[in-house]
């Protein structure tokens, strides 16, 4: 299973899917985005589907509750309160996806090395950090993304929900 190639476009349509909070086109526009991730996961064989959805589901979570706060971090934001009311809210996702991920043969600290390693991943993680926050998007103003994130952490927190942005996916995962 290797669908972590697939987690810059999942972390990138869930973070437009927060900058276009309000938008008359938000559902169109996310629509769109779903698209590619939809089509990918409907064009796999059946039997790689349920891994790379679950996969998908697993990086989704860590990159809200690992690679932001990491990333911001190091720009002197402390997303702490982010992480915990995500953590809070979507754990029992994540524990659940985890579980179906084990027993498919997949290795946690195996996927999380994966997706911390994937520079492709991370630079696109990097760059979409603007696009949360609607702001510039570019490292020198990353801090001020980062605080922006923080200041509207509770609408974040409800956006950054995958079972509700990709639908497909997360019915592919088996999960309840």
């Amino acid at each position: 299973m290797k669908g972590t190639s697939w987690l810059a476009v999942i972390v990138l349509t869930g973070c437009v899917a927060i900058y276009a909070l309000g938008s008359a086109t938000h559902a169109y526009r996310l629509a769109q985005l779903r698209k590619p991730v939809d089509d990918g996961l409907k064009a796999m064989p059946e039997a790689k589907r349920q891994g790379v959805a679950v996969e998908l589901s697993m990086g989704f979570y860590i990159a809200n509750a690992a690679m932001l706060p990491d990333l911001c971090k190091a720009e002197g934001v402390d997303l702490t309160g982010y992480v915990h009311d995500f953590t809070q809210r979507y754990s029992a996702d994540y524990d659940n996806a985890r579980t179906v991920y084990t027993r498919l043969g997949g290795v946690e600290s195996m996927l999380v090395a994966d997706i911390h390693s994937a520079t492709n991943t991370r630079g696109t993680f990097e760059h979409i950090v603007g696009t949360v926050a609607g702001l510039h998007g570019d490292k020198a103003h990353r801090a001020d993304d980062c605080r922006s994130i923080m200041a509207r952490k509770d609408k974040v927190v409800d956006e950054m929900n995958f079972r509700e942005l990709f639908p497909y996916a997360w019915g592919a995962t088996g999960l309840p």
